[in-house]
Parts: C-alpha cells; structure tokens; sequence
C-alpha cells in the first residue's frame, strides 16, 4: 500500500486541487506529497490529521454525518457540498474491482463515490491484488470512468482487457522486483 501511495503522490502537481476519498492507501499519500499549494477537499477525518502532520496543504473537511467506523463524513449534505466542486483529481479508493464494474458493500459509499467522480477532471483509483475480482451489491461506477489505476499487481486477464479497452492507465508496482511496470 506504501508502494501505491508513494505513486499516487507523484501525480500531483503544484497548484492542483484534489479530492481524497477515504481509503487507509490514499491516507498514506501524505507522507509522500512533496507538492505545496495544493487544496485538498476530503471526507476523511484520517486524511484531515495525516495530512495536517506531513503535508503543507490548504485542507478542506467536507461537511455531514459522522461514521466511526469509516472515520469520514457521509450523507446528503457531504453529497451537496461536493456539487459545488470541480477537482483537478480524485484519487478513488476501492473495495472491488471486477470485470464489469467498480463496487462497494455499501449504498451510500457508491452513492458517495459517484459524485466524487462527477466532480473531477481526472479519476485514480488506488486498488492492491486483494481488490481485483472482488464484487459488491452497489455498482460505484464502470471502469470507463477511470483514468489511471494504480495497483501492485497484475490484474486478473478480464479485469486487464476491460481496462486495456477503456484505455485506461495502469500502473503497477511490482514488490518482488523492487521495480515499475507502466
């Protein structure tokens, strides 16, 4: 996840704003975001504190109900207040990732992701091997709808042909071989 993250924090650039979901992977980017004046919007309190201890960015907490398990905002106000965002990025975590869709066990996470999606110019989804043909009951989004999937392995051969026909980027950091297939 350390490998993901310090790749996902490479793609940003200075002045960039960027939407963090919440995701233990994409928290880890903020030991390895080297940019400054960059604006951070999240629903995630973890992101707000790691981001606060590493990071000199402007952070912007998205409003609604609070969810301790998850350690985020969710709910229709967390919803309206993305509304008024357009982002220069989203970096998307995930629970499952299949062949035919990106899922997640819950409906108002989807619900959640999906506007998150509306809201950028460019979508990056962060998802290790454990991720890959894993479905849940709520559909996220298509895979059509992402730009650059960085993992750290090799996805299963449907999974990698429905990414290869959606032209998105992948990115994969291969552990065993301390190196990067692009």
């Amino acid at each position: 996840k350390e490998q993901i993250a310090k790749e996902a924090a490479a793609l940003m650039s200075e002045g960039y704003d960027v939407l963090l979901d919440t995701s233990s992977t994409i928290a880890l980017m903020a030991k390895y975001m080297d940019v400054k004046h960059v604006n951070v919007i999240t629903n995630s309190i973890d992101n707000v504190d790691l981001l606060d201890q590493y990071t000199p960015c402007d952070t912007f907490l998205l409003p609604g109900k609070f969810n301790g398990k998850n350690r985020n905002v969710t709910g229709p106000r967390t919803i309206s207040t993305l509304q008024e965002y357009k982002v220069d990025q989203l970096f998307l975590g995930t629970c499952g990732v299949g062949a035919d869709a990106i899922t997640s066990p819950s409906e108002e996470e989807a619900f959640l992701k999906r506007q998150m999606i509306q809201c950028a110019r460019q979508v990056i989804m962060l998802a290790d091997h454990t991720k890959f043909e894993r479905e849940f009951l709520h559909r996220v989004c298509d895979m059509s709808d992402i730009d650059i999937l960085i993992t750290n392995k090799d996805p299963e051969a449907d999974v990698k042909e429905k990414i290869e026909q959606n032209q998105v980027r992948l990115i994969i950091t291969d552990f065993d071989k301390g190196e990067e297939k692009r």
